[in-house]
């Protein structure tokens, strides 16, 4: 079954460093035009896709990252992004928003516990992206307007985020709009970061 486009949502905020904020659906904001006119600080963090727990069972759409990828960023993000290099030009508050990239169901709710059902995912993502999702991504960006983009898209087989960063290059090619990159945070505390990005990770 096709699963409906899963909606970007306000899911917190960034006040003096600190995060506030929980993973839980009625923590949630819609994203409403009047929201946008009142011209809010925005930090975009994206993610590649929804997965399993951003669909309740009969298949409506709940939210972006609202499982075991929510849980770790509300419980981790302080911390790493303290780190990171884009840590110094946060100044004042920021209304978080998780967004996918695709906000189809590339995964089709299936398992990512082998190579042959990331394959399988990416190969999916993929045929979306280059199918209307890269151009629907560009003008949710254009919309929202974020000072901070935080790319935490999977990289996958094929390097799914590298299609992203491409695309968040030619949004803020002539704006001013701090960004950088990072581990998916279903990995935060599971997997040691790499060398090169210190003992964070978000760059």
């Amino acid at each position: 079954m096709t699963k409906e486009k899963c909606p970007d949502q306000i899911v917190g905020e960034f006040v003096n460093f600190k995060l506030i904020g929980e993973n839980k659906k009625e923590k949630r904001k819609e994203i409403t035009k009047t929201y946008l006119v009142e011209k809010p600080r925005i930090m975009c963090v994206i993610l590649e896709s929804p997965h399993i727990d951003e669909y309740d069972k009969y298949g409506n759409a709940v939210g972006p990252a609202m499982g075991d990828t929510g849980d770790r960023f509300f419980k981790y993000f302080e911390k790493t992004v303290m780190k990171s290099k884009i840590y110094k030009d946060l100044k004042g508050n920021y209304d978080i928003i998780f967004m996918n990239a695709v906000q189809n169901q590339a995964s089709e709710g299936q398992p990512l516990n082998n190579y042959k059902a990331k394959l399988k995912r990416d190969n999916n993502w993929l045929s979306y992206w280059n199918n209307g999702a890269k151009d629907d991504f560009i003008e949710r960006l254009k919309t929202y307007q974020p000072e901070v983009i935080v790319d935490l898209c999977t990289i996958g087989i094929l390097n799914l985020r590298s299609f992203v960063e491409m695309a968040i290059d030619k949004y803020i090619k002539d704006i001013n709009t701090f960004r950088t990159y990072g581990y998916h945070p279903c990995t935060w505390l599971r997997e040691v970061p790499p060398k090169n990005f210190g003992e964070t990770y978000i760059k």
